[in-house]
């Protein structure tokens, strides 16, 4: 029998720990000589990272404990401190965990990638690329943490059709360009990847009389950069690291002609995703 699991301790105590913690820190060498208020602010961000690692209260109600101490500990003053709860590049985050819920809930990307099946074909190389392409796609609107976690259970549905020594030869290749292909489609706008709304945020903060680059912009820019990195990452996991093979599988032929079949099929294919989610949420 396995060990009883000890119970946690009272969060009152992981509470009280912090705050002593933050009351020292303010003291430490190197902090002393720095002025008051960046003192008691090194103190709230030590108390605010306690209660998160701890766990001493709901991440939720972690995160707004600044709103709270700051002011309190004469740090910042209300005024100044909400509104930066309320910035644009928050906003431009929530809507992107918003579409990435719809697009969960609907099961669109099940539907996107269900397009790439059939247009890439059974090949195995054509395969990896095809839900390189739908998962870059998707990452250029949506987080690409966020889309990376919804293309997961498509792959891993494809690969529970392929024979075992298929599955070892393509495993990785497909898993790995699912997660590059998210992140190099991020960049190709502003809001598929943190880095980048960031960047906007601090660029905007520093620069104010200059022009920040639009949406439009920046998808002329930097969206043939993406597409050309996508090309390179699919040559080097296919070719070079991985060697999936050229010849078409049978199992996954079987699969694309689901693809393409009407809707009695695209049942089957859909059911052969939710197993795939199924193993995703036990991996």
């Amino acid at each position: 029998m396995s060990a009883p699991v000890p119970p946690h301790r009272s969060p009152w105590l992981r509470l009280a720990a912090g705050a002593a913690l933050a009351v020292a820190t303010p003291f430490l060498p190197g902090l002393r000589e720095l002025e008051p208020a960046a003192r008691r602010t090194a103190a709230v961000t030590v108390f605010t990272a306690w209660c998160w690692i701890t766990e001493a209260m709901p991440l939720g109600a972690g995160a707004l404990l600044p709103a709270v101490l700051l002011p309190a500990v004469g740090a910042a003053r209300a005024q100044d401190v909400a509104p930066w709860y309320f910035d644009d590049i928050l906003f431009l985050f929530l809507g992107g965990f918003v579409l990435a819920l719809a697009l969960e809930r609907t099961r669109l990307h099940e539907r996107l990638a269900w397009r790439a099946v059939a247009f890439f074909g059974a090949r195995p190389r054509r395969l990896v690329l095809g839900l390189m392409t739908a998962t870059a796609a998707l990452s250029m609107f949506v987080n690409n943490t966020s889309s990376t976690l919804v293309m997961l259970p498509v792959a891993l549905a494809l690969l529970a059709r392929c024979e075992e020594e298929e599955r070892a030869r393509l495993g990785a290749p497909l898993m790995l360009g699912i997660a590059y292909a998210a992140t190099i489609g991020g960049i190709a706008t502003p809001i598929g990847t943190a880095p980048n709304i960031l960047f906007l945020s601090l660029f905007r903060q520093r620069f104010p009389e200059a022009e920040a680059p639009g949406f439009g912009a920046w998808m002329v820019a930097v969206l043939p950069l993406a597409i050309v990195f996508l090309l390179v990452c699919w040559f080097v996991l296919t070719r070079v690291t991985g060697r999936p093979g050229r010849e078409a599988s049978p199992a996954l032929a079987d699969y694309a002609r689901e693809a393409t079949a009407p809707k009695i099929a695209s049942t089957r294919f859909c059911s052969g995703l939710r197993g795939g989610s199924a193993l995703a949420s036990r991996a």
